[in-house]
């Protein structure tokens, strides 16, 4: 799998399946994420990078239209930087 852009559009639910370790970066607007078997929901901005921590299922909804990049390489640092968990 390569590193790709994704759009996401507000009320359309987006599935990703993505490794652990993979990164998606929030090119532009914001997005809810929440991934399968982590307790928290996360709400990333324009430059924000989340780090799938377990593998497999993410779901992502839009407050508008965002773009994303896939990151399939490894790197160490934060789980998830500029996320601030949800209430579901």
């Amino acid at each position: 799998m390569q590193d790709q852009i994704i759009i996401v559009t507000q009320g359309r639910l987006t599935r990703l399946d993505l490794p652990a370790g993979a990164r998606l970066e929030v090119l532009q607007g914001e997005v809810w994420l929440t991934e399968a078997g982590v307790a928290e929901d996360f709400v990333l901005g324009s430059g924000a990078t989340y780090c799938v921590q377990l593998g497999g299922r993410l779901l992502l909804d839009a407050a508008d239209e965002a773009r994303l990049q896939t990151c399939l390489q490894e790197v160490p640092g934060p789980l998830a930087r500029a996320a601030e968990p949800q209430m579901a």
